[in-house]
């Protein structure tokens, strides 16, 4: 149900964009273009700082697909984690209702696994809550999250060119948590985590999202 609400959703956007866009002069990216993206938003992530690189192309004059892919390189989620990597990747379709200034309403899928290696003290022989006893262990906390966005974004030419654009986006979404660790079943393990970052404690939640950034482009062709 909220993969079909969120379909109806992104269809009433597109055409109420279609609705009130207002022609206006300025530069229109034709068909058959592609674009290069880099998200410097990703190297600031107070949660998990990672390099964001992506395309997209515009095979219709008002429709584009594209993707991200982006390589998580730290993860503050867990405090006393000694490294953690992982990757995110959000394809997208959208759809540009005002040429002119390039505005568009997009549909996005968001997927991200991050892996934190964990060395610390580790309950075991767990009884209703109870350890026996104490071990010092290694061992890996991955985190999971998928999720639909609908944004809202532009697009301006930053020079005459108009080979380097800049787009700014906003918009809101859901994403679904889910976690797992390679420790044993008789284990328990407190998670300690960072300011703002997600309780590692909770095996599974879903919540809503709140996105927005900006992004540098290449026009290539």
């Amino acid at each position: 149900m909220p993969a079909i609400r969120f379909v109806l959703l992104f269809s009433l956007s597109c055409w109420i964009g279609t609705l009130t866009a207002q022609p206006k002069k300025g530069y229109t990216i034709p068909p058959d273009t592609w674009l290069l993206r880099i998200n410097p938003m990703g190297l600031i992530d107070p949660i998990e700082t990672n390099l964001s690189l992506g395309t997209e192309y515009r095979f219709h004059e008002s429709w584009a697909t594209s993707a991200d892919v982006a390589y998580v390189f730290q993860s503050y989620n867990v405090r006393n984690a000694k490294h953690a990597k992982g990757f995110i990747v959000r394809p997208a379709i959208r759809k540009y209702f005002d040429r002119g200034l390039n505005t568009y309403v997009e549909a996005e899928l968001h997927y991200k696994m991050v892996s934190s290696t964990v060395e610390d003290w580790v309950g075991r022989k767990t009884v209703n809550g109870v350890a026996a006893y104490q071990e010092y262990k290694r061992f890996h906390a991955r985190k999971n999250v998928g999720g639909l966005h609908l944004k809202l974004g532009v697009q301006e030419s930053l020079n005459r060119s108009h080979r380097l654009w800049l787009e700014v986006y906003a918009g809101i979404g859901v994403r679904h948590r889910w976690l797992t660790n390679d420790l044993p079943s008789d284990a328990t393990y407190q998670f300690m985590r960072s300011m703002f970052a997600t309780n590692l404690n909770e095996e599974r939640s879903t919540v809503p999202a709140f996105v927005g950034g900006f992004r540098l482009m290449y026009k290539i062709n």
